[in-house]
């Protein structure tokens, strides 16, 4: 079929838009998660867009959105056994991923008991200056926190991030950063191997040298991490106004180094 000026007018504006699309620019820069929505956003439904977006997601916890991506991607009602490309099938990937959140809602239950009380909740977001004073007096919550309290609550926020559940997330970053000072914070030594940007990822580590460099850093870097994890869920959850608020927060943090 002859191209008509029209259709060539338009092939060349398509063209012209994509060689402004940063997006194969910006990915290097960004965790998994906040690449999402760049695909998303180009709309395409073919079988490479898809296949991107399940390499994509296949290394979080996102286990039950890369099932319906598997299905879609091969056309299939339900995923075979054995067939996902990480080693497990997806059931069984999907019962690690919920025992594992048991497990770490567990570790960090006696935080979390006193935060998610909707008492506490709406004191601590009135009175922020005293809501340590209000804690110990009305729940018995002892500061500074203990090492492994901090530690659990901040593992449960990253790991609530990885399962695509970034507005709880970014509820328990919150709280994290409410109740921790820096006081308390120098005082964490957690292993933290930092897993570029954004967000780290918390693992055990027997390095040598390395281990040392990474608990001289773990205090600046845990606050640091839990800045940017909370700009990214308000991001995620498009609450514009906060993730500006919290610009601003990174800003002032970087700029006091």
């Amino acid at each position: 079929m002859p191209t008509t000026p029209d259709r060539a007018n338009g092939d060349r504006a398509i063209g012209g838009a994509a060689s402004y699309d940063l997006t194969e620019k910006m990915v290097p820069f960004l965790d998994r998660h906040l690449v999402f929505p760049l695909l998303e956003f180009l709309g395409n439904k073919n079988e490479d867009m898809l296949k991107a977006k399940y390499d994509l997601l296949s290394a979080t916890n996102m286990v039950d959105y890369c099932t319906e991506l598997y299905k879609e991607l091969h056309h299939v009602e339900e995923v075979p056994e054995g067939t996902q490309r990480l080693t497990a099938p997806f059931e069984r990937k999907r019962n690690q991923v919920l025992a594992e959140m048991a497990q770490l809602e567990q570790d960090a239950q006696k935080i979390i008991a006193v935060i998610e009380n909707p008492e506490v909740i709406a004191a601590l977001k009135q009175d922020k200056q005293h809501n340590r004073q209000f804690l110990e007096k009305e729940y018995g919550v002892r500061f500074p926190f203990t090492s492994e309290m901090a530690q659990d609550l901040f593992k449960y926020g990253r790991f609530q991030y990885s399962c695509g559940n970034y507005g709880g997330a970014g509820e328990i970053l919150y709280h994290y950063r409410v109740l921790v000072s820096p006081r308390d914070r120098g005082a964490i030594s957690a292993d933290v191997e930092l897993s570029g940007a954004g967000f780290p990822s918390l693992t055990r580590t027997t390095a040598g040298p390395q281990f040392v460099d990474v608990v001289k850093s773990t205090d600046a870097e845990l606050d640091f991490a839990a800045l940017w994890g909370k700009l990214a869920c308000e991001i995620l959850t498009g609450n514009w106004e906060v993730a500006l608020e919290e610009v601003q927060n990174l800003k002032e943090h970087i700029e006091s180094k």
